[in-house]
């Protein structure tokens, strides 16, 4: 049978709620995770633990034919009215989903356990070398690359063209950065901070009040975040001696 299920404490009557395309099998095997005490529910498992094994029952909530998604819809009736009543275990709250339902987490690891079980030596700790490395990102990607393709790409960058992409990258970088720095220091900047009078106790130097903060930082060469937090009142005073005017 298939259909929506409950997990119920006898107890309190709190239970947990799924669907599943063979009742049994489902059953099976939330006992086989709660009985190891590593079920991916930490509230059902809890409450396994706590109450014991012969207060939980298996319970149909509704028979329901169809595919995957007509069972989620379904399922989704129950988990509405379950979460509303504040009686599940449930940690998702849609049926399949949050951004993955519990079912499908429980299907995730089941495959990565059954993977490690073929592959033992994936989970403990093994060191590949270079070679097998390439290989394996190689098939990934769907190809396999031989030493003479390895060699032609090394033969493509010759230095022109590595000295053509540097060129490339410091241009684009420069002149990116000189319009941040540009907006940044513009008096018709919507970011920019007006600032209060200041004085330096060590210098006594007095500078007026302003409209731009970070220009002035820039053309007296001070840390901008020190006089911001004198600005905000943060702190009283800058290392270097600067509080307020």
């Amino acid at each position: 049978m298939q259909g929506v299920y409950r997990i119920r404490n006898k107890i309190n009557d709190k239970r947990y709620i799924g669907s599943a395309q063979d009742f049994d099998e489902r059953w099976d095997t939330h006992r086989k995770e709660l009985r190891k005490g590593n079920h991916y529910n930490k509230y059902l498992q809890r409450a396994w633990n706590r109450h014991g094994e012969e207060n939980f029952v298996f319970e149909v909530e509704e028979e329901a034919k169809g595919d995957n998604g007509t069972l989620l819809t379904r399922e989704q009736v129950y988990l509405d009215e379950g979460f509303a009543l504040g009686i599940l275990y449930n940690i998702a709250r849609k049926a399949g989903g949050g951004n993955l339902g519990e079912e499908a987490l429980e299907k995730m690891r089941q495959t990565k356990q059954d993977y490690f079980k073929l592959h033992p030596g994936h989970n403990k700790g093994k060191k590949y070398s270079q070679k097998a490395c390439n290989k394996m990102s190689a098939g990934r990607l769907g190809m396999t690359f031989t030493q003479e393709h390895k060699d032609n790409i090394r033969k493509s960058w010759t230095p022109e063209r590595k000295k053509k992409s540097s060129d490339e990258w410091k241009t684009w970088w420069t002149s990116e950065r000189r319009k941040k720095r540009s907006e940044d220091y513009s008096d018709g900047n919507p970011n920019v901070k007006s600032y209060p009078a200041f004085y330096n106790t060590k210098t006594n130097v007095f500078v007026p009040a302003g409209k731009n903060l970070k220009k002035l930082c820039n053309e007296q060469n001070l840390v901008y975040e020190n006089m911001r937090m004198v600005a905000r009142g943060q702190t009283e005073q800058t290392k270097d001696g600067w509080k307020l005017g």
